[in-house]
Parts: structure tokens; C-alpha cells; sequence
């Protein structure tokens, strides 16, 4: 798989660094996560700072296209953040976007005080 990371008001060292509001994120994601897990994710975005990209932040006639890649992108490793959480039980997930799982939990009354929002949009 061919990686091509987009920086969109993103410095790259910070990505690489992990600094900024990277390193809040990691800070919280070490209190609840292994961290084996935690570490494999500092790595994979190391290297992705280190790759060869494209700074967005002066690019200026793509910028609603470019936007809209990052925000699927984003949803889509927000998504996956939140499976890996409990992959088993969709009523211990912060955010219900698949119709399967809301029917579930649901049906089943298997929701928890996890659950924070329910995405009727789907995915």
C-alpha cells in the first residue's frame, strides 16, 4: 500500500514529534490503552511525518476537496479508534453509527454509559 499523508493545518514535526495537541492525545491514550498499542500508533505517526507530503496549508483552490478527503479520513480513524475499543460489544462504543450495532443494542438493552452519541446517518 502506496501512503501519501495530506498536513492540512498540521506541521509535520509535530505529527513526527508527536508534539501539540498529539501529545494530549497520547497522554490520554496511554491511561487506557496497552501500551504496546499505544506505541505502535507513536511509530506508525513518526513515520508518517517523515514521509514525503503535502502541506495543505497554502493550497488554495483544492481546499474544499482537500477538506472533504481529510474529514472522511478522519471519521474513518475515528471510527476505527473506537471499534478497537471493545470490538465485541458495539454497547461499550462511544459513537453507534452501523444500523447492525444500533439495532443490537437497542434490541438488546446491551448500551452502557459508553455510548455517547448514536449517528443515524450511517457510515
Amino acid at each position: 500500500m502506496t501512503v501519501y499523508p495530506i498536513f492540512h493545518y498540521v506541521d509535520p514535526s509535530d505529527v513526527r514529534k508527536q508534539l501539540g495537541a498529539f501529545k494530549e492525545a497520547f497522554v490520554k491514550h496511554e491511561e487506557r490503552f496497552e501500551e504496546k498499542k499505544v506505541k505502535t500508533w507513536r511509530d506508525a505517526l513518526s513515520h508518517v511525518g517523515n514521509l514525503a507530503g503535502r502541506h495543505l496549508k497554502n493550497i488554495s483552490p483544492e481546499t474544499q476537496e482537500i477538506r472533504s478527503i481529510v474529514r472522511d479520513i478522519s471519521r474513518e480513524m475515528g471510527r476505527n479508534i473506537v471499534r478497537q475499543e471493545s470490538p465485541d460489544e458495539p454497547g461499550k462504543h462511544r459513537i453507534l453509527w452501523l444500523f447492525e450495532d444500533i439495532d443490537h443494542v437497542l434490541r438488546n438493552d446491551t448500551g452502557t454509559e459508553a455510548v455517547q452519541a448514536i449517528d443515524i446517518r450511517g457510515a
